[in-house]
C-alpha cells in the first residue's frame, strides 16, 4: 500500500477498532514514514455507519458509560504507540469525535489538534 498523499511506500500499519464497540469491523492505520501523515482504510460507507450508529449516536447505553474511563486508557495506549513509531510532528485528527484521543495524544507529547463536524461531540471534546 503507499501513501495518499506522497505514494511512497507505507512503513507502518497498526489495526483499530471502534473504541464504543458500535463497529465490530477493524480498520489499519497506515503510516507513511517519508510525510509523516496516517490514515486509514475506511471508506465512505464506513465513516457514514460510524457516525450515526458509534459515539455521535443520540441514546446512551449504560455499560459503555460504566467502562468509558478504561476507553481512555486504550486511547492512551494507542497514543504511546503512535509516538514510538513517529516523533516531533504535528497531529492532525479529522473527525475527532470527542476528543478521547486528541486529549490522549496531548498527555504522550503530540502537539496535537482536531476537527470535528458535529456540535455536540465539538462541545464535549473542547470541555476536556
Amino acid at each position: 500500500m503507499n501513501c495518499k498523499l506522497c505514494s511512497n511506500h507505507i512503513g507502518y500499519t497498526l489495526n483499530a477498532h471502534a473504541l464504543d464497540y458500535s463497529d465490530t469491523n477493524s480498520y489499519n492505520v497506515c503510516f507513511c514514514e517519508n510525510c509523516n501523515i496516517a490514515f486509514t482504510n475506511c471508506s465512505g460507507a464506513d465513516f457514514e455507519y460510524l457516525y450515526n450508529n458509534g459515539q455521535y449516536n443520540f441514546k446512551k447505553n449504560r455499560i459503555v458509560e460504566i467502562i468509558r474511563p478504561f476507553f481512555y486508557i486504550a486511547e492512551i495506549f494507542k497514543a504511546v504507540s503512535l509516538r514510538f513509531l513517529i516523533k516531533n510532528v504535528k497531529l492532525l485528527e479529522i473527525g475527532c469525535g470527542k476528543g478521547f484521543f486528541l486529549s490522549a495524544a496531548k498527555v504522550v507529547g503530540f502537539n496535537a489538534f482536531g476537527i470535528e463536524p458535529s456540535q455536540r461531540s465539538y462541545k464535549f471534546a473542547k470541555s476536556l
